[in-house]
């Protein structure tokens, strides 16, 4: 029976530092650092999916950018998708693949769509969500994984 690779996929956010810097620093909104760590707890492999950048290894070093796919038509995002999924599928050869996928609609959608073929399972617990609920929803997923107070988790104000 194949392995199960768990992969987790944070999507990018406007706040970001003013230099370049690794992709996991870079982006300084409390949603990504709340994601990014919940994705590190539970997954084998960590990306950000950059609008930009497509897809991003947490240490790879990338400049500031202005860039969303929420301005790209659906063509561009599925094309953005496919491009995504390409290069997880030329990282990982070996096992079935479980997306963990912590992003906006905008960037889950082109990734589940362009994963169908490949039968891999996506995984969007964030849908749906307001970002306070987002946030909410991380806090106790990161509590369920490691039972500890709720200031334990919460991120540190960037510096």
């Amino acid at each position: 029976m194949p392995t199960e690779v768990a992969i987790g996929i944070v999507g990018c956010a406007k706040r970001k530092r003013s230099e370049p810097c690794a992709a996991r620093d870079l982006y300084i909104s409390p949603l990504f650092q709340q994601a990014l760590r919940y994705a590190e707890t539970v997954c084998d492999a960590t990306y950000v999916a950059s609008a930009l950048h497509d897809l991003v290894p947490l240490d790879r070093v990338i400049a500031p950018y202005d860039r969303t796919l929420k301005v790209y038509g659906k063509r561009l995002r599925m094309a953005w998708g496919d491009r995504v999924v390409e290069k997880l599928a030329g990282l990982h050869r070996s096992g079935t693949i479980r997306l963990l996928v912590l992003a906006g609609a905008d960037y889950v959608e082109p990734i589940r769509a362009a994963s169908i073929h490949r039968r891999w399972t996506v995984e969007d617990p964030l849908r749906g969500r307001s970002v306070a609920g987002r946030l909410q929803w991380l806090r106790a997923a990161m509590t369920a994984v490691l039972p500890v107070s709720a200031e334990a988790i919460t991120p540190a104000a960037p510096t």
